[in-house]
């Protein structure tokens, strides 16, 4: 499979039209036409409705997309990881986060990391939380930062805690839970 095929059809979705995915590839519109039509013959399943304006991915298309996503990050992350090792004969260390709390604390230990191992270059990457399991199990990150709950029932994902503690949230005095010291996670949920 080209590759570059992948782009044009996450383009063309995100675009959702041939003229301007041509523009953004620098590429003629018949190229983007032909390419997507590749793509079509490769695996045999229409991918876009053309007869919608603007074009619309069919339900193929929209599965194709979502695998194409992935599989884009997974490219360019393994290319800017060899374009590392031989430019500075490094490796990289990406590691995934949805929040900035995620990671607060790890941001204080990334010098003296980077002291200890000046040949591991650290990637950080805010992502979705939906996605932070599915992206580590398909190795487009080495290692993700979250709450433990995204990866349960994932046999193949080791966990380790980095903290545990209670978290707090603060309410106007007008609040009804103001006068509540704590509150538990389940009478949480249930407050409408």
């Amino acid at each position: 499979m080209n590759i570059r095929r992948i782009k044009y059809f996450i383009d063309l979705v995100e675009c959702r039209n041939f003229t301007e995915t041509a523009k953004k590839n620098y590429v003629s519109q018949t190229t983007i036409s032909q390419q997507i039509a590749a793509l079509e013959e490769e695996f045999n399943i229409q991918l876009i409705d053309r007869k919608q304006i603007p074009i619309e991915p069919t339900k193929a298309g929209w599965l194709f997309y979502g695998e194409a996503l992935i599989l884009w990050k997974q490219y360019n992350h393994m290319k800017m990881s060899m374009e590392n090792f031989q430019k500075y004969n490094t490796q990289s260390l990406s590691i995934e986060y949805a929040a900035m709390t995620d990671i607060q604390s790890l941001l204080k230990l990334i010098p003296s990391f980077q002291d200890h191992h000046p040949n591991i270059k650290l990637e950080l990457n805010k992502v979705l939380l939906k996605d932070i399991a599915e992206y580590l199990q398909k190795g487009i990150y080495d290692v993700a930062i979250a709450f433990d709950s995204e990866f349960q029932g994932k046999e193949d994902i080791v966990t380790y805690p980095l903290y545990k503690g209670r978290y707090c949230a603060a309410v106007s005095h007008h609040h009804p839970l103001f006068h509540h010291e704590s509150i538990a996670k389940r009478s949480y949920m249930n407050i409408h």
